[in-house]
């Protein structure tokens, strides 16, 4: 089946990627043989047209390849070798689009991350159910994802970032931490997803403008670096209590860290830490900015909103304000706030849940 673009008028939305390697089908026929072809030949995961809303279905793919590959992947999907795919888009019309990933065969080398900009995305993340509405953002190991559901009409742009190049980065970010330990709040903001997308957007422009030049394969590897560490910096939540073991630190730091999990639930200050650490408040700040990346005001306040977050997913939650004075925050909204920008929903979500 040939490539070629639909009119616009067959689409919810404009594409927002001008560039990059462009296929369109205009048929429920021809939506099902693509999906036969590709579930053979990217096997990580299958999909299925699993519902037709209208008598005609059409759907639109974009995607920008690695510059640094060789030709295009053998399939007609570029997810079939992922490490050349950097960035997709694709919207539909008339069928909702099931994607199953129950393949323990198939190790996937990427993160993935999901920008909804029209429908709302459902997935199962080992046994969570997720509805990432559009605007809003996804990111997810897809060895970890067990199936996602895109209803009718969805327009979604994907990024994919290599593990190992996260690993990479993870170690510079904060030295220490092993890449295998990586772990990351799936739910995106909307001002973290619309971030991500400005500069995937960006990033396929000036690789489509800079094609075929010497720097082209910096330039990817640049682009991508900067949003692995965006989200490194935003969505990473590993911490010596997620990850069961305590960083390669100095023993001031790891004594620092003890004071912090035994008495989240007091009021501490940064004097307590530093006296419990045998430091000085500067050399205590200093010494797990260069070890965790974060200030200790910054890490205690991670660990307690973990242990919030814990006790509103418990049976009987308490309610958010009594959690939120509990775990050492001033008030009900300053807590909301910081838990809508660390988990990308607000408590009252998770306690509803």
């Amino acid at each position: 089946m040939s490539s070629r673009l639909l009119p616009a008028a067959a689409l919810a939305r404009p594409s927002l990627i001008p560039c990059g390697v462009q296929r369109a089908w205009s048929s429920v026929d021809g939506v099902e043989s693509y999906f036969d072809r590709l579930n053979q030949t990217a096997p990580l995961s299958r999909r299925t047209v699993q519902a037709r809303a209208g008598a005609r279905a059409v759907l639109s793919q974009t995607y920008v390849v690695h510059r640094d590959s060789q030709g295009l992947p053998h399939s007609d999907h570029p997810s079939a070798r992922l490490p050349q795919c950097f960035l997709g888009e694709s919207q539909s019309s008339a069928f909702d689009l099931l994607i199953d990933f129950h393949r323990p065969d198939v190790a996937p080398l990427c993160y993935s991350i999901g920008l909804p900009l029209a429908g709302q995305v459902s997935l199962r993340l080992q046994g969570r159910l997720l509805e990432v509405p559009a605007g809003a953002g996804v990111l997810v190991d897809p060895a970890h994802l067990e199936y996602s559901l895109l209803p009718a009409g969805f327009h979604m742009v994907e990024i994919f970032l290599l593990k190992s190049d996260m690993a990479r980065l993870a170690a510079e970010w904060q030295p220490g931490l092993d890449g295998r330990q990586l772990r990351f709040e799936p739910l995106m903001s909307p001002a973290l997803a619309q971030r991500i997308l400005f500069m995937a957007t960006q990033a396929a422009q000036h690789l489509e403008a800079g094609a075929g030049t010497p720097g082209a394969a910096m330039m990817f590897r640049r682009w991508a670096d900067m949003i692995g560490l965006t989200v490194l910096h935003e969505q990473s939540r590993w911490s010596p209590a997620a990850a069961g073991h305590k960083p390669r630190a100095s023993g001031a730091v790891r004594r620092g860290l003890d004071y912090m999990h035994a008495h989240a639930d007091a009021p501490i200050g940064l004097a307590d830490i530093a006296e419990a650490a045998h430091l000085s408040v500067s050399s205590l700040t200093r010494q797990f900015s260069a070890v965790m990346g974060k200030t200790p005001y910054a890490v205690l306040r991670d660990i307690r909103l973990e242990r919030a977050r814990a006790e509103l997913q418990s049976a009987a939650p308490s309610l958010v304000r009594d959690i939120a004075l509990r775990w050492g925050f001033q008030s009900a909204s300053k807590f909301s706030s910081a838990y809508l920008q660390r988990y990308g929903e607000r408590p009252s979500d998770t306690r509803g849940r």
